[in-house]
């Protein structure tokens, strides 16, 4: 009896590897995973400078219990009786020829007898990741990344998807890009634009002092050398500041006065008849 036994078991299991080559010859292969389409949200700096950030996404990957066959434990597979094998099924209508998909074996050319109890019999299950993903420098919002085979792994040992990721780019309250270059907008009172003075402008790691000179006119752009984007290890661009003047709209009695004591002595402007 135990030869016996020992005889089936053998028999059971170069069946199963005979199905094996077979399918592995007819060309048979597991069904590819689905692509995986999810977003990050990147702040302005980190779209210049390139960061590393982590997403959550559920996805499928290979079931460990049956390593991706979709079979039970002293299971074996038999060849599809409808598709012969080939996944496929063909029908004739006059001379023309189609192929279908074989709904006996969904395609795979096999059949499950004992399938796997965790799978069910697809080769993968369901499991929530925590990846890391590197956004390079200088990405634009709206970029797409392609992470290859970082989506879900296919049926039955097939390859897996892509992952990509759609990245927007938040906007700063201050700066925008312009190539290489950053340009601002800074607001300064008249009393500092006339007299010039220190001020302090933002950049992409936090803020800079930089001194205005004496009767700096409205809307007028300073340009401040290496605050910009890093073009190489020994080049940047710059910071392109651009002032507004602001006027108060409400004074005190003492700033009344002294802009009163400056008025009398305040030079006539004529008029040009430029536009």
């Amino acid at each position: 009896r135990i030869y016996i036994e020992r005889f089936l078991a053998n028999i059971h299991k170069y069946r199963g590897c005979a199905y094996q080559f077979y399918n592995f010859s007819r060309g048979n292969k597991g069904k590819r995973g689905s692509d995986i389409n999810t977003e990050l949200a990147i702040s302005f700096a980190q779209s210049i400078l390139g960061v590393e950030k982590s997403i959550q996404l559920k996805r499928d990957e290979t079931c460990k219990t049956c390593d991706g066959t979709g079979t039970s434990e002293n299971s074996i597979q038999s060849i599809c009786p409808r598709c012969m094998g080939k996944g496929q099924t063909s029908q004739s209508q006059g001379k023309m020829r189609s192929a279908q998909f074989c709904n006996r074996c969904d395609g795979k050319g096999t059949l499950i007898h004992q399938p796997c109890g965790d799978c069910h019999g697809v080769g993968v299950v369901r499991k929530e990741r925590t990846l890391r993903v590197k956004i390079p420098p200088l990405t634009d919002d709206g970029s797409l990344l392609r992470l290859a085979n970082k989506g879900h792994t296919g049926e039955n040992r097939g390859n897996s998807g892509n992952l990509f990721v759609k990245v927007s780019v938040e906007k700063h309250p201050v700066l925008e890009r312009d190539g290489y270059d950053l340009k601002c907008r800074v607001p300064i009172g008249f009393a500092t634009a006339a007299l010039g003075g220190k001020i302090e402008v933002p950049t992409l790691t936090g803020h800079a002092k930089f001194e205005i000179p004496g009767g700096t006119q409205p809307n007028k752009t300073f340009r401040i050398n290496n605050l910009g984007i890093k073009k190489s290890e020994d080049e940047k661009g710059d910071l392109a500041v651009t002032v507004e003047i602001r006027v108060p709209t409400k004074l005190s009695k003492k700033q009344q006065k002294l802009l009163k004591d400056y008025k009398k002595t305040e030079p006539e402007y004529e008029f040009s008849g430029k536009n």
